[in-house]
């Protein structure tokens, strides 16, 4: 094999060759160099520009949240579009004044600058894409003034999103409840909720959150300098999904019914259904009006509402702790009987008064009820009778009876922030008075005072297993979510009472609406049971030095109640009103339940529609 040889013209050649490819390669470097050159020195502000004016951008789209229904299907709470002005801060250059941006704003949208500086310090240099929400609901001029201004105040974009509505104003606001801004805490609890995010605050709206706020979905957009979409990169983007559905047990027109009997007065009202616990009716007033919230509500509101006296948002139904009165006297019946304490046989003479130790305790009827026997003593609401029951019966085992029927401790119902009521005992005063029970304060106790506090929502349970002969069920107010009925069987317990104790109460609370202090309750054609109340705030004796000095205030007057179920011998609804400082349960509460019992079986489709209609906002 012979072996090629390099001549020198052969060399020659190569390196004229190499030569021509190093001078190629000169000169493309020279052409980029030249390239780069003018495209940073002569085109470089031009392409900057143009580059700032094309960012693909990822806008977080939150879920819409779902409506909310009554358990016939009639819509209470829903979406409808509004727009919201939110400030993106990745959008404002550096050579922006923060300050004076932020005081243009103030001024525009009438916001304190302290709460959007708030605002923009909280949120981390990471999240800049983030919106800052400014203000949800703008108003027409708002809005004009803005799209007009734009340039004016960078960062400031108009987003048009889905506001909660409320069509019926302030009815049942404490069960609905209401939604707002995540704080920084929701943040941290959750790993599903953005900056800006709405959540739910109270009521349904906050125990079923997740369920109705949906999944985030997401939106790629081409944006100029000033924030403006330029078109939107669908094949990127995701849609966000919808919340669920709710349907609630309420019955809305029964519901708008008993605040209108309720009208401006304070107090609360709980109608239940005995064999299921679902809740048909929850009232309580003074009520609020949910769509201020959905709207952005101002600082100066928002602490007006959280000052007032009167509690607009505390819900009475499941919040409100009040003393009993002589509704518990139903417990303080049904204990004694149960224990054999007495029979229903047992009688005593009210003269108006008993003496017990160094204390006169006093009837209500100054002259005395006569010779009574426990019929009697239920239908007439005696206390001199409840007093020598309360004689017999130690405080442990009354507390105990207490607590078969549902008091002392949360119903369990699905709404957040329900109290406990109380049950006192002797440990409970040892405990938290460091002092032992006296006899006396059992006696108090017999009739519904002293110590012992509950809801009314518990006196709804309360009476629902007296008319349920025994069997106690736990309230409810979802009836289904999205397409799936509640179906799970009603959490049901059987209280250890006999059954003839049982019927000797009902008998007793039948008479009370036939011919006792609950007449006033009475319906044609059906037989209604139920039980009057009267609680006092402040002691006789210091009523009436108040009244002789005309200090007496309307604060200072008894809390009305009254507790009822109908048809007394197959029961469909149970009812607990209470009034605050309304005097008589048998005068002002008794009509209430006579209206709601009349209206719940007798109503015309018509009426039902016209109730909505008349209650219907836009």
């Amino acid at each position: 094999m012979s072996i090629k040889r390099f001549q020198k013209n052969d060399i020659e050649g190569y390196c004229g060759r190499l030569d021509l490819f190093r001078s190629f390669l000169i000169i493309c470097l020279i052409v980029i160099i030249v390239r780069i050159w003018y495209l940073q020195v002569i085109e470089g502000n031009n392409l900057k520009k143009e580059a700032d004016n094309n960012r693909i951008r990822t806008i977080s789209e939150p879920g819409i949240r779902g409506n909310i229904f009554d358990r016939n299907g009639i819509p209470i709470v829903f979406n409808r579009p509004s727009f919201t002005a939110q400030l993106i801060l990745e959008n404002i250059s550096e050579d922006v004044d923060k300050g004076k941006l932020i005081n243009k704003i103030s001024n525009i949208l009438d916001i304190p600058q302290d709460i959007i500086s708030a605002k923009v310090k909280s949120l981390p240099k990471l999240f800049y894409f983030q919106p800052i929400i400014l203000k949800k609901n703008l108003d027409r001029e708002s809005l004009a003034y803005l799209e007009e201004h734009k340039e004016e105040i960078p960062g400031v974009e108009i987003k048009i999103e889905q506001r909660r509505f409320y069509p019926f104003k302030g009815m049942a606001s404490h069960l609905l409840g209401y939604i707002g801004e995540a704080t920084q805490s929701n943040l941290r609890n959750s790993k599903e909720l953005k900056y800006g995010a709405l959540v739910g605050k109270s009521g349904v709206e906050k125990r079923l959150d997740s369920t109705l706020r949906g999944e985030y979905g997401w939106r790629k957009v081409v944006k100029d300098s000033l924030g403006r979409e330029k078109n939107e990169l669908a094949a990127l983007s995701k849609n966000p999904g919808r919340g669920k559905d709710v349907y609630l047990t309420i019955d809305l027109p029964l519901q708008l019914y008993a605040e209108t009997l309720l009208g401006d007065r304070q107090g609360a009202i709980v109608a239940m259904d005995p064999k299921t616990g679902n809740i048909i009716v929850m009232a309580s007033h003074p009520s609020f009006d949910p769509n201020l919230f959905s709207a952005g509500l101002p600082q100066k509101e928002w602490k007006n509402l959280f000052t007032d006296i009167s509690y607009p948002l505390q819900n009475r139904a499941i919040q409100s702790q009040y003393p009993s009165g002589s509704v518990f006297k139903i417990v303080t019946a049904l204990a004694s009987l149960n224990e054999g304490l007495i029979d229903e046989n047992f009688n005593v003479t009210c003269r108006g008064s008993m003496n017990f130790g160094n204390r006169n305790f006093l009837c209500w009827k100054k002259g005395g009820h006569g010779n009574v026997d426990l019929y009697r003593a239920i239908v007439n609401s005696c206390n001199v009778f409840f007093y020598n029951l309360g004689k017999r019966l130690d405080v442990d085992t009354l507390a105990r009876y207490s607590r078969y029927l549902g008091l002392g401790k949360s119903t369990g119902i699905d709404l957040p922030f329900e109290a406990n009521g109380l049950v006192p005992d002797s440990k409970w005063k040892m405990e938290v008075l460091k002092k032992p029970w006296i006899k006396s304060e059992t006696l108090f106790m017999a009739i519904g005072q002293g110590y012992l506090l509950v809801t009314p929502a518990q006196l709804a349970r309360m009476v629902a297993a007296v008319a349920n002969n025994g069997i106690k069920v736990k309230p409810e107010v979802i009836y289904a979510v999205g397409d799936l009925k509640n179906n799970l069987k009603p959490l049901k317990e059987e209280i250890p009472v006999k059954k003839e104790v049982l019927e000797i109460i009902k008998k007793g609370m039948i008479g009370v609406v036939n011919e006792g202090t609950g007449w006033r309750a009475r319906v044609n054609g059906i037989i209604i049971a139920g039980k009057t109340g009267t609680a006092q705030v402040t002691s006789i004796k210091t009523a009436k030095i108040l009244k002789a000095k005309g200090e007496f205030s309307s604060e200072l007057k008894d809390h009305a109640l009254f507790v009822s179920f109908a048809p007394a011998d197959d029961p469909k609804i149970v009812l607990a009103i209470l009034v605050e400082h309304g005097g008589f349960g048998g005068e002002v509460c008794a009509p209430i339940a006579k209206e709601l019992i009349n209206f719940y079986f007798n109503a015309t489709k018509e009426e039902r529609e016209n109730l909505l209609a008349n209650n219907l906002i836009n």
